[in-house]
């Protein structure tokens, strides 16, 4: 899958009700919408270095970070954080590979 098709996928992914990243402001961890996200990543070629789609970068930045964050406030909060946190490493784990290492 090439990253433009990829796009509209992965918004979906922060709409309301719906989207895995939107619900996980309330708390809520889903498997299935990770499962999701991460299909559509695993889907995606490897970017030889040069131009990025900017709405590509526009999607994806905040995700591994949105998870850290949601697990650092559990951790805080004496919460189980553990599957968030190996949320966020599998989905830092696939921008990687397909954006590459700088």
């Amino acid at each position: 899958m090439r990253i433009e098709q990829s796009i509209a996928r992965l918004e979906k992914e922060w709409e309301p009700d719906h989207g895995f990243f939107f619900i996980l402001n309330d708390g809520v961890f889903d498997e299935e919408g990770l499962r999701r996200v991460t299909e559509v990543l695993e889907a995606i070629e490897y970017q030889p270095k040069g131009s990025i789609n900017s709405r590509f970068v526009e999607v994806t930045w905040r995700m591994p970070l949105k998870l850290q964050q949601l697990a650092t406030f559990m951790l805080e909060n004496g919460e189980d954080h553990q599957r968030l946190v190996e949320a966020a490493k599998q989905i830092d784990e696939l921008l990687e590979r397909i954006l590459g290492r700088a």
